[in-house]
């Protein structure tokens, strides 16, 4: 891509060149007239428009960065890179910082401030020249001339004797320099006007400094008041962030402190329910304990009433036997006897079987007080045997 850069030249060669035009275009002076030149609007653009030039050039690849000169446009700082404007500040002796629109308005601000100051000290020196030149009577192309020719003018002047056609001469001298000096009067109006015009310029330039100034100074207390707005927005989330934090573990133990006490209450609940339980079971023991001892004191009371039955038996048995030992024989006595035996077992099995059938309804669970098969065989045997034994005694 090709892109056009207007630049300006140099305030020394632009100096020359105004010189050079003022030289050659000063008129010739006439005898006992007065010259005076004020320099024109000579920096302003629509006048300099002879002295731009175009410049075109094919940015291929990024090269080093070039450093302006006071004599190059104002815009060409927007062609600049980043790196080429910071070094720019820091070699004018600005602020360095900041992003590049900053950059190039602080460089354009300042380029403007010198620009005006350099125009009124040219002005001031071209306006002093033309005094000078006004005072000797002398045009630039006089100062060219040899000394020859200059004592040759004085002589003709010297010699010079007025007649009718002279007369004629100074009076359209005298409208000349009538014209002449209203012309410098209007240019000397035209002068005040356009030194007003540039003093409000200043003026305006200056407001516009200070404006800008403002604004940036306005800026950078908007961005400090943000960062501080910034600041107090994170401090209050962290303080929020640390409230929660503080919540949560609040929370967690109290969580932590009613899971304890319930299993503290579980434990006591646990503690009390097998507390209960053992007097429970203690008192179910008791309570079979005494049960076992009534049953037992039953049994050994049906024992004792059974055992005294059967000794009832057998001394009726005997009785018998010894009353009838007297008319029968041993044999008759002894089967007797034995018949006897075997009815009154007959009697105790029924009899154990009823009272088995009771304890099992009862759920009488002890089985060394029921009368057993080898019980009834042994009374059986201890009675027949002390039957013979009475029977052979007699």
């Amino acid at each position: 891509m090709l892109r056009t850069v207007r630049s300006l030249p140099s305030l020394r060669l632009l100096y020359q060149q105004e010189a050079k035009t003022l030289i050659n275009n000063t008129p010739k002076p006439v005898f006992n007239s007065t010259y005076s030149h004020v320099s024109g609007d000579l920096f302003h653009p629509t006048t300099s428009a002879s002295t731009t030039f175009t410049r075109s050039v094919h940015q291929t690849s990024k090269k080093e960065t070039v450093l302006l000169d006071s004599s190059s446009n104002k815009t060409k700082f927007t062609s600049m890179n980043l790196q080429g404007l910071k070094a720019e500040c820091k070699k004018r002796g600005l602020k360095v910082s900041g992003r590049k629109i900053d950059l190039i308005q602080r460089l354009v601000l300042e380029d403007n401030a010198q620009s005006m100051e350099n125009a009124r000290s040219f002005s001031n020196m071209v306006s002093s020249s033309s005094n000078v030149a006004s005072s000797s009577h002398l045009s630039a192309k006089d100062f060219i001339k040899p000394p020859s020719i200059l004592n040759q003018s004085n002589d003709i002047k010297l010699n010079f004797q007025p007649d009718a056609s002279n007369s004629k001469m100074m009076n359209q001298k005298k409208d000349i320099e009538v014209k002449r000096q209203q012309d410098a009067r209007l240019q000397q109006k035209k002068n005040l006007e356009l030194k007003m015009k540039e003093e409000l310029q200043l003026q305006k330039e200056k407001e516009l400094v200070k404006q800008m100034k403002l604004k940036s100074q306005e800026r950078e207390i908007a961005i400090k008041k943000q960062q501080e707005l910034k600041l107090k927005l994170q401090k209050e989330l962290e303080f929020k962030k640390q409230q929660r934090e503080l919540k949560l573990k609040k929370q967690q133990e109290l969580k932590l402190q009613q899971e304890k006490e319930l299993e503290l209450k579980k434990q006591q609940e646990l503690k009390l329910q097998q507390q209960k339980e053992l007097e429970l079971k203690k008192q179910q023991e008791q309570l079979q304990l005494q049960q076992q001892q009534k049953d037992k004191l039953q049994n050994l009371t049906k024992n004792i009433f059974l055992a005294k039955q059967k000794q009832e038996t057998v001394s009726s048995i005997l009785n018998k036997a010894h009353s009838e030992s007297q008319t029968k024989t041993k044999l008759e006595i002894m089967e007797t006897a034995r018949l006897n035996l075997k009815a009154h077992a007959r009697q105790a099995k029924e009899e154990s079987k009823e009272q088995n059938k009771e304890q099992s309804k009862q759920k009488d669970t002890n089985p060394d007080n029921k009368l057993t098969s080898r019980d009834i065989k042994f009374l059986t045997v201890f009675g027949l045997s002390t039957v013979g034994w009475w029977s052979l005694a007699e």
